[in-house]
Parts: structure tokens; sequence; C-alpha cells
């Protein structure tokens, strides 16, 4: 719709090209970077799609990702430092990252 072309075309430095995307939700960040610098960038993939970076409530299973507790980059796919790492790693591949996110709570 044109709400969501419009976002995409000024805030997105992707809009326009043919987007081939990858969700590697639960990897990682250091796998992730490792996947953009070695298998994606070659594959044509443009994006990547990862799992909330959030600290967040502890347990198995992927929906506690979306139980965010604190906006400290850290949750079981590595450090701040390891999500900066992957970000820039994967922009130095010619692959974007998304992030899922979530806005509107916290966990208790």
């Amino acid at each position: 719709d044109s709400t969501s072309a419009e976002l995409w075309s000024h805030k997105c430095e992707m809009w326009g090209q043919n987007l081939v995307t990858v969700s590697l939700f639960e990897w990682p960040w250091k796998d992730v970077g490792n996947e953009c610098e070695g298998i994606l960038s070659k594959a044509g993939v443009t994006a990547v799609e990862v799992s909330p970076p959030w600290e967040h409530v502890q347990g198995d299973g992927w929906a506690v990702r979306y139980q965010p507790v604190s906006h400290e980059l850290v949750s079981r796919s590595g450090s701040r430092d390891d999500f900066i790492d992957m970000v820039s790693r994967c922009r130095k591949a010619g692959v974007a990252v998304m992030v899922d996110v979530v806005l509107n709570h916290m966990a208790a």
C-alpha cells in the first residue's frame, strides 16, 4: 500500500531494489555475521531478518524473544557488541539487517 511504500522510500536504503530476504531467527549474532559474509551476499540475498535483540525473559522457545524486560541489547543471541559487529559485517557484505522489534510492552 502507499503508506508502506512511502515509509520505505524515506527510511530504507533498500527501496527500489529487488529485495531478497532470509530469516535467521534464533541465530547467534556471530553466526548471522558469518552467513552474511560467507554465503548470503554471494547468493544475492539483500537483507536478513533477525529476532528481537533486547533482553528478554528466560526460557525456551522462540516466544520468549517477544517478552522483553529491558531495552538492553543482550539476548541469547549475544551481547551488544556482538549485535553491533553483526550489523557492521552484514552491511559491509551488502546485506541489510531487518530487526523484528517489540515496541509496545515489557514483560513483568
